[in-house]
């Protein structure tokens, strides 16, 4: 009985942190939204609320909920997958959830400290926050390979891939990061501005051919099937 104890302590269910995850990720969207206000101004005339949507904070604003919202959705779909195959956990896995969640908790703060001042030492604390986050997610998934937690019969390319979603990433906010030390950070809101859509878009591309989708888990399922009917 004490043994079944200290088995449970020691290797923990992924249900419990997918929850968690999720509810972090739809509170830091949330946040995101609350930051764009129109300018506080006595007149409230059609016309002078038209005006007020495109003051200069506003757009700002609405650039950086753009960004980081896809930004934020990106790593909610690496996060997703990750955990689709990785079968069970232990503390230490936990806290590299936590740590990478803590990470995606300050986005609102490191997002609205670009979108209202953007300047290199806030092009470097965005930059940096999204290179950590990354950073941390790729982590978690070597981690849970090395462990063995993750589905044996994961083909290599398969898990490889899952680590390029977070490794990639987290390569090109490395060089933002180094570039905003240089004359060219004025050029790096519009990489933040396309790399969202951009990933985005290569994610929904892999989703709707299955066929050479290597992050559909019913194709997991279905080659395991086979290897035990071969057994």
């Amino acid at each position: 009985m004490e043994e079944n104890v200290e088995q449970q302590v020691a290797f923990l269910s992924p249900e419990r942190i997918k929850a968690f995850a999720d509810g972090v990720f739809a509170v830091a969207i949330t946040l995101l939204v609350l930051d764009i206000k129109l300018p506080g101004k006595e007149d409230d005339t059609a016309s002078a609320v038209a005006a007020q949507i495109f003051d200069e904070r506003v757009v700002n604003s609405l650039g950086g909920f753009f960004i980081s919202f896809f930004v934020i959705a990106i790593f909610w779909v690496a996060h997703y997958y990750q955990m689709q195959f990785i079968k069970r956990s232990d503390q230490a896995l936990l806290w590299l959830n936590v740590v990478f969640l803590f990470f995606v908790a300050l986005m609102p703060f490191s997002t609205a400290a670009f979108t209202r001042a953007a300047a290199p030492n806030t092009v470097a604390i965005y930059s940096g926050d999204l290179f950590l986050s990354a950073l941390v997610l790729g982590g978690h998934w070597l981690y849970a390979n090395w462990r063995g937690f993750v589905s044996s019969q994961m083909p290599p390319h398969m898990k490889t891939y899952i680590l390029l979603m977070a490794v990639g990433p987290a390569i090109v906010y490395a060089l933002i990061f180094i570039l905003s030390f240089t004359p060219l950070w004025e050029y790096t809101g519009l990489v933040f501005f396309l790399i969202g859509p951009v990933q985005a878009t290569l994610i929904t591309l892999l989703v709707r051919f299955p066929k050479r989708n290597p992050l559909q888990p019913g194709l997991v399922a279905k080659q395991e099937q086979g290897v035990a009917d071969r057994l």
